[in-house]
């Protein structure tokens, strides 16, 4: 398991501006760790930067290492568990619902159901949410889960794949004193268990602060303190600064370090600890003793030159006295350590009594020590570890190599000493960097789609709302247009004057073109108005691996269809009727549901690039206004310039309106004088005679009267169902369009 997390040296900065200063600390197994500092010291950017989910905006320099192993953070953060600052759940989910979707996309897919109803009843006990794992999360509108039980659940989320580490961005925001105290509280019960755990807290309470195990200040990027929590009063004393007794400490430390003056004089105050790859190699003997692997280590380190400028510092010169006399102490023979090869340490964990002896192995001097302080002080004293080995076996007597003196699940991943340097890093890369096993597309789209159909059938407020406006706007189209498309038989006995039929085919055509315009708002909208919510869903659980765009964007189509034609459906009821349309009322509805689910295809692209629903409010009208424009009601496509007028081919409304258009105007109309059927052509396809009955549409010899509805409407009945695989690919592009941006935002941000 990958237990131990360290960093050394860590800059960041962003555009020219830095964010953080040679950062350095570790995160280890069994000891809850808070990052601390004020807003804007790089709590969140340090945490986004170790869990591999920082933003390609910025540049950073410095080494992550778990277990001893430097890693790469962007293809180990599978490995690491994120909870976010906001918690990005489905609100029509309830918690157990939420914990089962998370294990079902997450565990391996040898987990039978059985096992994996046991792990999620097991992290909702854990995590105390045994009294609401059944009641929904909530939303805005959908009462729910407290804020402190919506914390625990997305914490439960995370921790259903057992991860070995966990970090948490302000996972008390928000909360009250006593909902933080139990969010931590659990925090503290998961890292007895075993877990590694890293969090940014702003200004707990004294009760939650006492619950941390170790602090790292941060002020303006730097490193203020690092250490034990219960030794951070001392360290601001030393520095001049005491803390009340009837103070909290967590008050006092950062209201001081909010003070610019005050918190330069901690930055120049503090002595990081040295994160070498010396102490890297330290972790790693502790990991040993941990889990009591007792064998014998030997660890080679070239003495350096730098070694004699450590020496001759002042505050080290006692201690180099005594630990030199020390070895000399117990030296069985003359050496001299200074000028030494090679020096070599080993049964550091089990001999009582330092003793030194020499070896040859394949041509090579070592010295062998026996206690852990010898170690100790030759790593701090020479500055510089070549390599770490060990036998692989009881039986076998030669040494072997250990990448960066790594563990990886207990095991020792061991290369020859003298392996080639490539094979060692594909065999350790290869042992590090394996991705958790993903289920299979089918599971993904049937636990989305699950959960989809959930979301719109427990929000009842939304359908409500949804399908009641629809009723009530249509309703009044009905009564404002009542009758327009119904051709009045009371004239039929006097001449039909040209006023009388430009008047009756304007108001028919209109109340066509508002009904296709209000149909197309109707189904596009509510996906603004919910897909920038849907958006950090998507971002955490694309970014942990649960599923693909594919899934998760075929999953909302198969949703997004039949809730779009059962809305077509009911538009048409309301107003089919009352108003008088009589093309094919299967057709009109198909036709209305095929442009409106391309209009919300182009919802979903503004949902993909916007932070929330205003934002997606203030871009809509840059994507529908030009559909107004180009649906031939305000203005004949034309009279429009011709520079500007090939717009009206990427717009989806004015092919739906032409498909409405020919299902209403391509047969004489009830009621209509049959002989004036020439005169009803004229004044839709813009010749006397159509080819046939059959086939609406003037002769090829026969120019039509660009002043008809057709012509006028660039409307040719001969395209009719390129108008509709027109729609089509426009639907099946916009959708691809909005996965990609999506997917580039999951994987950039």
């Amino acid at each position: 398991m990958f237990h131990n997390l360290s960093w050394r040296d860590l800059n960041y900065e962003i555009k020219n501006k830095s964010i953080l200063t040679q950062v350095s600390g570790d995160v280890t197994r069994g000891r809850l760790c808070a990052i601390m500092g004020p807003s804007g010291s790089g709590k969140t950017s340090l945490l986004n930067i170790l869990s591999g989910r920082n933003r390609d905006i910025g540049i950073y320099a410095g080494s992550i290492f778990v277990n001893g192993i430097r890693i790469d953070p962007r293809k180990f953060r599978t490995n690491i568990a994120y909870v976010m600052q906001d918690d990005a759940l489905f609100g029509t989910q309830t918690p157990r619902e939420a914990i089962t979707f998370s294990a079902t996309l997450r565990l391996p897919p040898s987990t039978s159901r059985k096992q994996r109803n046991a792990i999620v009843d097991e992290v909702i006990r854990t995590l105390g949410l045994e009294s609401c794992a059944d009641t929904y999360i909530g939303t805005k509108f959908i009462k729910g889960l407290s804020g402190g039980e919506k914390k625990r659940t997305s914490i439960a989320t995370e921790l259903v794949s057992d991860p070995s580490i966990l970090v948490l961005d302000e996972p008390t925001s928000g909360l009250d004193s006593y909902s933080a105290y139990n969010v931590v509280k659990t925090l503290k019960k998961l890292c007895a268990s075993g877990k590694t755990i890293l969090t940014t807290i702003h200004q707990p309470s004294s009760e939650v602060f006492e619950l941390f195990d170790d602090v790292i200040l941060l002020a303006s990027g730097c490193m203020i303190y690092k250490g034990p929590r219960d030794e951070i009063v001392n360290h601001f004393q030393t520095q001049g600064y005491i803390c009340g007794s009837n103070m909290n400490p967590a008050d006092f430390v950062m209201f001081k370090i909010q003070n610019p003056e005050i918190a330069e004089r901690l930055m120049n105050g503090y002595h990081s600890q040295s994160y070498s790859d010396t102490n890297l190699y330290i972790d790693t003997l502790n990991v040993l003793h941990h889990k009591e692997i007792h064998k014998d280590i030997l660890i080679t380190s070239s003495l350096s030159d730098t070694s004699t400028e450590v020496d001759n510092d002042d505050e080290e010169d006692e201690k180099d006295e005594r630990y030199e006399n020390e070895i000399e102490t117990y030296l069985p023979y003359d050496a001299d350590i200074e000028n030494a090869s090679d020096v070599s340490i080993t049964n550091l964990l089990n001999e009582p009594q330092p003793i030194m002896r020499q070896k040859n192995r394949r041509g090579k001097k070592f010295f062998t020590f026996s206690h852990r302080k010898f170690m100790d002080r030759i790593c701090k004293k020479k500055q510089q570890i070549d390599d770490v080995v060990f036998p692989l076996s009881e039986q076998d007597t030669d040494y072997h190599y250990v990448y960066d003196g790594s563990i990886i699940d207990g095991q020792q991943y061991a290369i020859d000493l003298y392996s080639d340097d490539d094979e060692r890093e594909d065999i350790m890369k290869s042992s590090i960097y394996t991705n958790p096993s993903k289920s299979s597309c089918c599971v993904q789209w049937r636990e989305l789609i699950k959960r989809e159909y959930r979301g719109v059938w427990r929000d009842k407020m939304a359908l409500v709302a949804r399908f009641g406006s629809t009723i009530f706007l249509n309703a009044i189209i009905s009564m404002v247009f009542y009758g327009s498309a119904r051709w009045d038989t009371s004239i039929n006995d006097k001449p039909i004057t040209y006023t009388y039929m430009t008047e009756w085919i304007q108001n028919h055509f209109g109340a066509l073109v508002q009904v296709g315009i209000g149909g197309m708002f109707a189904i596009s909208q509510p996906v603004v108005l919910t897909f920038p919510q849907e958006r950090p869903i998507f971002l955490r659980e694309y970014a942990l691996g649960m599923y693909s765009s594919i899934p998760y964007f075929v999953s909302k189509v198969m949703i997004e269809i039949p809730i779009a034609f059962l809305q077509s459906c009911v538009i048409f009821l309301t107003t089919y009727f009352m108003v008088g349309f009589q093309g094919n009322f299967l057709y009109l509805v198909s036709t209305l549901t095929l442009f409106g689910l391309c209009a919300s295809s182009i919802s979903m692209i503004i949902g993909s690039v916007s932070s929330n629903v205003e934002v997606a409010f203030q871009l809509t009208p840059l994507l529908t206004i030009p559909q107004l424009l180009f649906s031939g009601f305000f203005i004949s496509i034309n009279k429009i310039p011709e520079f500007i007028r090939w717009l009206q081919y990427v717009c989806a409304l004015k092919y739906g309106i032409n498909l409405l258009m020919i299902s209403e105007f391509d047969t004489i109309p009830d009621g209509f004088p049959s002989n004036q059927t020439a005169l009803y052509n004229e004044f839709i396809i813009g010749c006397p005679e159509p080819v046939s009955s059959t086939e609406f549409y003037c002769p090829n010899n026969v120019t039509p009267d660009a002043h008809a509805l057709f012509p006028k409407n660039n409307v040719d009945t001969n395209h009719e169902w390129v108008y509709v695989g027109i729609l089509g690919g426009v639907f099946a592009l916009l959708r691809i369009v909005s996965c990609v941006v999506l997917s580039s935002k999951a994987y950039f941000s």
